[in-house]
């Protein structure tokens, strides 16, 4: 007896079904993208469950016959192409010829269209990929198709489907995508008899944006434009501010010839445009299009159509870098010529008094059980003679050159082994200089401070004290991240915070630890959102330790030092002295060093008196 058998055609066609439908947002993709083929300028999508139980999608696009009715549910059957070799002139988004016949193999389909010149249109009931009932329904000229209970009859794959909150989610950022990519269309979508979105059309990207996303986006948005003639390469968007910043890279869209792709080095490439320009862990956000020779691309390596292949990706990345680094540097000249032409300020008023010591602040935690926030110590009186005994700044640096090494744990230096030291000054208003056994030691004062007041904040922020907010803060954010942060609002308790859903695009913070008085409560909120985004597949016990770590992070980079200012000797002291007994001395929380080392024999070697 033959082992090898052949599978019917219904059972292939499931099988196959799986490489184009994994889950709803596959199909929500196909129907929007078909809907935009057939030149719709309303759409409106509705979903139950997360789009588990239901999907329908409406729009007044141009119809269909009932012949092509019929026709658009057969594998392989399409009206953009005729042979392979039409791929590379495609310029519509589906044509594979799969879509609607595998979605209809693996669900319950109705599909209801009517073109205008039929007076009456055609409803199609169709189960397992099989029509089971047609006829004549009265509707307006476009296109209906319901899609119900997705993989019923496939429960290998419908075990695999994500939990509501995650679907949902999925289907809203890929929502947002099609509305940034087609502003010219209105979108409207509901979920569970909610309306979540209204984005009627417009002629502004930056309208679109206030329509979708927090108002701090949209009031912090540059546009840009660059080209390369040889390849007919061109790149169009908007893209952020550095003072508008993320802690994810989820609000970065990137769009290929009108469809929205999935490719994290364009991404990148976008990011590395803000070099120097934004915090460690912060990333920007915006919308990207380029349009290319469709024969430097293949958009058709993916059966998702959600990726593509340049013929020279590297010529593309490196013109987004350099088409946005540009447009930043043209709005930092355009402020700052703006801000000149309106502020005449005397040379004389802008001179920083060298003789103004700031004090660091000094926290101390065993009163926070008194409802005590962090305690500032007095200020310490400034030295005179101090700026008399500048360093030379820029000539020390010549001296430094290549010489300096970075303090890691397998080259411990004096002052780690034994806190005795000659405090020398301070370098640039951000390094501290001190003289060890072993040569000259740099410490940057951000980072050292940094990691002073983050190991505090570990080891005192169970059970602190609360504070009633008088006045409640609104913290609005947009649907994408209330649908994912909305099952761990719970989790925020972690650190003292109540909060609350208020609506479908706000929460409201009516309680906060002391420690949160004086600090940022949405820079909080955004903080834990994107670890959330990052971190949603473990449970709960890691994303709280996560989170945690992300928090204490931010608020000890908020409360430290910075760069620029001038500090005591008595300043300077109490940061060398509480950096050598805290833990993991060595780097501040995100990573950077926070001291490096000069070798004696490398600073004889520059004045050649290495006689050995």
């Amino acid at each position: 007896m033959a082992k090898i058998k052949l599978l019917s055609p219904q059972e292939a066609q499931k099988i196959a079904a799986g490489e184009v439908v994994e889950r709803p947002a596959n199909i929500v993709k196909e129907l929007i993208e078909n809907a935009l083929d057939a030149g719709a300028t309303q759409i409106s999508l509705y979903l139950e469950d997360g789009g588990r139980k239901l999907i329908r999608v409406t729009d007044n696009g141009c119809g269909m016959s009932a012949e092509d009715a019929r026709l658009s549910i057969e594998h392989h059957a399409t009206s953009k192409i005729t042979s392979v070799q039409d791929l590379e002139q495609i310029a519509t988004f589906g044509f594979r010829g799969e879509a609607l016949s595998s979605i209809a193999s693996v669900s319950l389909m109705t599909l209801s269209t009517k073109q205008a010149e039929d007076a009456l249109g055609t409803c199609l009931e169709i189960a397992e990929g099989k029509i089971t009932k047609e006829s004549s329904v009265a509707m307006n000229t476009g296109t209906e198709i319901i899609i119900r209970d997705i993989f019923f009859n496939v429960p290998a794959r419908q075990k695999f489907l994500k939990t509501k909150e995650t679907e949902w989610r999925t289907i809203l950022h890929l929502f947002d995508a099609f509305c940034l990519a087609y502003q010219q269309v209105s979108f409207t979508l509901y979920h569970d008899d909610r309306l979540i979105y209204t984005s009627p059309a417009t002629n502004l990207l930056a309208e679109r944006i206030a329509q979708l996303f927090e108002p701090a986006f949209s009031k912090n948005i540059l546009t840009f434009e660059g080209s390369l003639e040889r390849m007919h390469v061109r790149i169009t968007g908007v893209c952020t501010n550095p003072h508008y910043t993320r802690f994810d890279r989820s609000h970065i869209f990137v769009f290929v010839q009108q469809r929205w792709v999935k490719n994290h080095k364009l991404i990148n490439a976008f990011i590395k445009g803000y070099q120097n320009m934004l915090q460690p862990q912060k990333y920007p956000a915006g919308a990207l299009f380029i349009t290319l020779d469709p024969h430097y691309i293949d958009v058709n390596i993916h059966p998702r159509k959600e990726e593509v292949q340049f013929l020279h990706p590297k010529i593309i990345e490196d013109l987004i870098q350099e088409t946005i680094q540009q447009a930043l540097e043209k709005a930092h000249t355009q402020a700052l010529s703006s801000n000149s032409a309106i502020i005449k300020v005397p040379e004389r008023a802008v001179q920083i008094n060298q003789d103004q010591s700031r004090p660091v602040p000094r926290y101390n935690f065993d009163n926070l059980a008194q409802n005590q926030p962090f305690i500032a110590a007095e200020k310490v009186s400034p030295q005179p003679e101090q700026s008399e005994k500048a360093i030379k700044s820029e000539e020390f640096l010549k001296i430094l050159d290549q010489t300096l090494l970075p303090v890691t744990e397998d080259k411990q230096v004096a002052f780690l082994l034994m806190p005795q030291y000659r405090l020398i000054g301070q370098l640039k208003l951000t390094y501290l200089l001190i003289e060890s056994q072993e040569g000259l030691i740099l410490i940057d004062q951000h980072a050292a401070h940094e990691r002073v007041l983050y190991e505090r904040l570990r080891k005192n922020f169970d059970d602190v004290a609360r504070i009633r907010l008088l006045f409640p803060q609104i913290i609005r954010i947009n649907a994408v991240d209330m649908a994912l942060f909305e099952e761990y609002l719970p989790l925020l308790s972690i650190f003292g915070m109540e909060v609350q859903r208020m609506s479908e695009h706000e929460i409201i913070i009516t309680e906060t630890p002391v420690l949160l008085k004086n600090q940022s409560l949405e820079d909080c909120i955004k903080q834990a959102i994107s670890v959330v985004h990052e971190y949603h597949y473990l449970d709960r016990n890691e994303l709280k330790k996560i989170i945690l770590e992300r928090v204490h992070a931010q608020l000890s980079c908020k409360a430290a030092v910075k760069a620029g200012d001038e500090l005591s000797p008595e300043s300077m002291h109490e940061i060398i002295k509480d950096l050598y007994s805290a833990d993991n001395k060595l780097t501040c929380p995100h990573g950077r060093p926070t001291m490096w080392e000069l070798k004696s024999g490398d600073i004889e070697k520059k004045f050649k008196r290495d006689y050995r």
